[in-house]
């Protein structure tokens, strides 16, 4: 998750509507960063079915009246647990994951999440028992060495710094003083 956050920590007592003038201003700007980040989240996600990558929104945060201050948040909407396995990778040493098969009402134990999302299937062509037991071998291996991060989000917070530094530290603050 990549999240920006735009602040004015100098009170603006001598205009009474600057929050509004912050907030109308600051969000275009914001939303541009945002979607920089996104696009480089897109770029540096696996690809295999697009699943994670069509997940990946942002969101931009409700400013606080009190001070001006307006964040945003790239992020996806997959489940957390193939996220943080995404982005930070998988340990090694951890034990297989259990897994709920559609149609199987009991949970496989020592079982690869592999096999229920159909990973094997497209890519091994395999399905059946013949699946369940690549399943168990691969989920074997991936417990021995682990899986290694993909970083995407850290990957597009870092290759889009300088293009949102412009936007947010220098083009919104040259937009903001136009305005006041």
């Amino acid at each position: 998750m990549a999240t920006f956050t735009v602040t004015i920590n100098e009170k603006q007592n001598h205009l009474a509507d600057f929050h509004t003038i912050f907030n109308q201003t600051a969000r275009p700007y914001l939303i541009a960063a945002m979607n920089i980040v996104k696009a480089g989240v897109i770029e540096f996600a696996p690809a295999d079915l697009g699943i994670f990558r069509n997940s990946i929104t942002t969101r931009i945060d409700e400013p606080d009246s009190t001070v001006a201050t307006i964040s945003g948040t790239c992020y996806s909407q997959d489940t957390p647990v193939k996220v943080a396995v995404i982005e930070g990778g998988r340990r090694h040493g951890v034990g297989l994951p259990v897994v709920m098969v559609p149609g199987i009402r009991k949970p496989l134990i020592k079982t690869n999440i592999l096999y229920a999302g159909g990973w094997i299937k497209r890519k091994l062509g395999l399905t059946g028992q013949a699946a369940l037991r690549a399943a168990f071998f691969i989920g074997l291996k991936i417990s021995g060495v682990g899986i290694e991060g993909r970083f995407p989000f850290k990957k597009a917070e870092e290759q889009s710094k300088a293009e949102c530094s412009q936007i947010l530290d220098v083009d919104f603050p040259q937009a903001l003083a136009a305005k006041l």
